[in-house]
């Protein structure tokens, strides 16, 4: 996607609501700050790290607020970039497009219109420098680097307010990005945990963008407040005032999500016994499941899913969510009980998509046009998609109705809406099918 095409794509959407997809494409590249997180940040590297952080919030938080009067609009990545990482920028240019990618945000939340050099063009080049080093065609650019772009402004056309664009879609790929595994975001998640308290809120921060539930906006406000001259004072003495404010405004740590008991599993210890290879096995049919709707969308040139489909995203995230409780380390017992509730409510969306794809294919409606159908058929009626994503929910929960017997509940619904399909039933095994690039 070059500039031309994303400008002609972004044209009939409001500035106040693409303000929201620029801000979206800087976060895609937090992952580059990684180097600077996998050790114990010191003095040095600990504010450079909090500076992408700090310009990331106040982009968000300028394009989402209706009160942005207040919210200081410096950037402190541009002024890193031209003193203690001028050099590393100047000869780096795979890492300089990431980093500046915030510095742009900012600027890119502040216009009044649309520019060339917008902080979406910047992650997607610093993303095409990352493939380099992959054999990629033009149809794996498009569905990797492109994709979630498309999407976000697929999204971005039925929206009014900025804020919904967070909420509508994971931030990226279930797998990793390009030139795994160093720009896989749950690494960047996994570096932000052993770097120590003072970067448990930028954890949760990201967290919240990754799953589609941000954290409270008033929340992230209060912190894109903060003076410049407390931020210059290091990520440990932001902390404090993060906890100033959430202990002044009582504001809660996490919301309250719904319970469904009956579909949560007694046990969990199946995947604790290899939560590495379980969580990796998991993110294999998350990505399988995201890529199957880029894929959909870069086909047929579509602004959304079927609506039948449009649980897809839902069942992406809950399988993300998953594999993050099982890369945590040392579960305690109340971790594993927030296990086996991510997974009642996982098997609750996989009910749901069930549900609606039974009665799509009853109501005897065409869903696609003869022309598409085929197309269609390649992505959301991708065998090796829906393979992964039930042999992931048999695995993950013991499912009863078993991997089986679900593909042959699936296969007659497939078939009526994308026609008959060649490809044998999948076989069940104790094991996922193993994505070759994991």
């Amino acid at each position: 996607m070059n500039y031309t095409t994303f400008e002609h794509e972004a044209f009939e959407i409001p500035y106040s609501v693409l303000k929201a997809v620029h801000c979206r494409s800087a976060l895609r590249a937090l992952v580059s700050i990684k180097p600077f997180l996998d050790q114990v940040p010191n003095a040095k590297s600990g504010p450079i790290a909090l500076s992408a952080f700090s310009d990331a919030l106040r982009s968000i938080c300028i394009a989402t607020c209706n009160d942005t009067n207040n919210i200081p609009s410096k950037s402190r990545t541009h002024e890193f970039a031209t003193t203690d990482l001028k050099i590393h920028i100047e000869n780096n240019e795979e890492f300089a497009f990431g980093y500046l990618s915030f510095y742009r945000a900012l600027l890119d939340v502040t216009r009044e219109n649309n520019q060339q050099r917008s902080a979406t063009m910047y992650a997607q080049k610093w993303l095409e420098l990352c493939a380099t080093n992959r054999q990629s065609g033009r149809k794996w650019l498009l569905d990797h680097l492109y994709g979630p772009v498309k999407i976000d402004l697929a999204n971005a056309r039925k929206l009014k307010d900025p804020k919904e664009l967070f909420t509508s879609w994971d931030l990226t790929h279930g797998g990793a990005l390009p030139g795994a595994p160093r720009y896989q975001p749950y690494d960047l998640d996994l570096a932000l945990k052993h770097a120590g308290t003072a970067w448990s809120f930028w954890r949760e921060w990201y967290q919240g963008f990754l799953n589609g539930k941000p954290l409270d906006w008033e929340l992230q406000r209060h912190v894109a407040l903060i003076p410049d001259e407390d931020w210059e004072k290091g990520p440990e003495h932001i902390a404090e005032k993060i906890e100033e404010i959430r202990e002044e405004f009582g504001f809660e740590r996490a919301a309250r999500q719904k319970r469904y008991k009956e579909l949560e599993p007694s046990s969990v210890d199946h995947l604790l016994s290899a939560p590495t290879i379980s969580a990796a096995q998991i993110e294999a049919a998350a990505h399988d499941i995201n890529e199957a709707s880029c894929r959909y969308l870069n086909d047929t040139g579509a602004n959304e899913l079927p609506e039948a489909f449009q649980m897809f995203p839902t069942l992406s995230r809950s399988l993300l969510a998953i594999s993050r409780r099982l890369r945590e380390s040392e579960l305690t017992p109340s971790k594993e009980e927030q296990l086996r509730q991510e997974i009642g409510r996982l098997n609750a969306h996989v009910r749901e998509l069930e549900k609606l794809i039974a009665e799509l294919q009853a109501s005897g409606d065409p869903v696609f046009r003869t022309a598409l159908k085929e197309q269609a058929a390649r992505s959301l009626g991708d065998w090796k998609m829906y393979a992964a994503m039930l042999g992931a929910v048999w695995m993950i929960s013991g499912d009863t109705v078993g991997v089986k017997a679900r593909l042959e509940n699936l296969a007659a619904a497939r078939d009526a809406i994308f026609g008959a399909s060649n490809t044998p039933l999948v076989e069940p095994t104790d094991e996922l099918w193993q994505n070759p690039e994991i």
